[in-house]
């Protein structure tokens, strides 16, 4: 939990936010897509 807090603050993201939608969509996410959550990937849904 620490390493994602710290990566997402890294790259200007606001953690709370970014963990939020992380866990929101993790479980329907395939896992050909998983790198669409790393910081310096991640986009929140609009």
């Amino acid at each position: 939990m620490f390493s994602l807090i710290s990566s997402a603050k890294r790259n200007h993201i606001e953690p709370t936010a970014y963990l939020n939608d992380l866990f929101t969509r993790l479980p329907e996410t395939s896992t050909d897509k998983l790198t669409q959550f790393l910081p310096d990937h991640w986009q929140p849904l609009a």
